[in-house]
């Protein structure tokens, strides 16, 4: 591209990226990333406040001294953008006279669209000695030369659409942070208004669902389609759809082939990997102490976002314990715990086992009620299984609101409200 044009969109970019709105803090800490070399990976779906987090990370380094510079390559006019660009684009940084190459800190938005990006970041990073940080869209960005290249000097920041806790800054709450929210009418309304829009962060500010068929939409063909370079399209579009149906149910690779009339389940793993690759679903496999067992188990698909799925139409009915699942694994994907369901020999299933390493710790049960004696036994049941067979000791079934402790002949069973668990980290 030719140097006038870069210039002119970089600029257009700086003005853009500095008055834009600061939108909802996350809770994230930045001093790591303002003392480490290492290049700064955000990675998150599409839509999630990469940008704004950049924007937040940028206003933080700004007044700790350093200078910014920006630049996004989801910008339509830099459709012909190649990786030898790089270079003009620092060229022209380096004519900005507060540029300084200890001070000056090189943001690079939807990078990985880029073919050969990854040699340039590491350029910046190692042999111009800038702090460097980027974002993508899908989470096998690392999978190429900058995992070689950047074997342990690399920070990641995995993001996900807003937490519960992420949204009691939102409206009312937003000026006197957690302080004010002692008020239990207050967690509820806002917990009403997270299962009714969702974590995106533009349909959580303006409470509004329409935006999500769009992302949806978007996510679909450009960060799966066009990305993938998927030649059945409508395949990808079917299985989308059916992994969203079907989320938190079993997914059997061999019947979605035959039901998509797909040559292989091969091919149904390629496009789940995309999906998932993607973020638009999370996928749990079986807990097993065998990681072959583990990986041949049929895993189970849960939506980024429970708004997103019930905006798309794909659930025809409210189905409150679904939601309720929904949202508690993508907490504890936020969380980064190591996350599985399992079964056990009797066939009681968990919806939850969070480990670490190889080792259990905690089961977790979800459901909007045990107030049912027969579903708390149910419940209950497959709890015990999990304390019995894999030696688990912290047990919880999470709840809309029951909250009291189940003692049983050697351990309990914490009953959790879903917005205590929500806040309770």
């Amino acid at each position: 591209m030719r140097q006038a044009e870069l210039q002119k969109i970089l600029s257009d970019q700086r003005l853009d990226f500095e008055s834009a709105p600061s939108g909802v803090r996350r809770q994230m800490v930045f001093d790591e990333h303002f003392k480490s070399p290492a290049v700064s990976v955000i990675q998150g779906i599409s839509r999630c406040g990469k940008s704004t987090l950049l924007r937040q990370m940028a206003v933080a380094m700004s007044q700790n001294g350093f200078h910014i510079c920006y630049l996004s390559l989801d910008d339509p006019r830099l459709s012909s953008f190649r990786a030898e660009d790089f270079e003009t684009v620092y060229s022209i940084w380096q004519l900005n006279a507060q540029f300084s190459p200890d001070k000056s800190v090189l943001f690079f938005d939807e990078v990985q669209d880029v073919n050969g990006w990854e040699k340039w970041i590491n350029y910046f990073s190692q042999n111009k000695k800038h702090k460097v940080i980027i974002t993508g869209s899908n989470s096998s960005m690392l999978s190429g030369e900058l995992g070689t290249y950047m074997t342990g000097r690399h920070l990641d920041v995995y993001l996900t659409p807003l937490s519960y806790s992420e949204m009691l800054n939102i409206g009312d709450s937003q000026s006197q942070g957690h302080g004010l929210s002692s008020s239990d009418v207050l967690f509820e309304r806002k917990y009403e208004e997270f299962v009714k829009y969702g974590g995106f962060p533009r349909c959580a500010l303006d409470q509004t669902l329409s935006y999500l068929p769009v992302y949806y939409a978007d996510i679909v063909q450009k960060d799966i389609i066009v990305r993938g370079k998927i030649r059945n399209k409508p395949a990808v579009e079917s299985l989308a759809r059916l992994m969203a149906t079907e989320t938190t149910n079993l997914v059997n690779h061999s019947k979605v082939a035959r039901l998509l009339k797909l040559k292989d389940e091969a091919t149904v793993r390629k496009y789940c990997r995309l999906l998932v690759d993607a973020y638009l679903f999370y996928e749990l496999r079986c807990f097993a102490k065998s990681l072959r067992s583990q990986t041949r188990s049929h895993p189970k698909y849960y939506c980024v976002d429970h708004a997103m799925a019930k905006a798309n139409g794909f659930w025809k009915l409210e189905d409150p314990t679904r939601i309720l699942e929904l949202i508690v694994c993508s907490e504890l994907q936020r969380r980064r715990e190591s996350l599985f369901y399992w079964h056990s020999e009797k066939g009681y299933e968990v919806d939850f086992i969070t480990t670490r390493g190889t080792n259990p710790q905690v089961a977790i049960q979800v459901s909007y009620s045990i107030d049912d004696l027969l579903t708390e036994e149910r419940e209950t049941r497959a709890l015990a299984a999990a304390h019995e067979e894999l030696g688990v000791s912290e047990l919880w079934i999470v709840t809309r609101h029951d909250k009291r402790e189940i003692k049983r002949d050697g351990y309990v069973i914490k009953v959790i409200p879903i917005v205590e668990f929500l806040r309770s980290n």
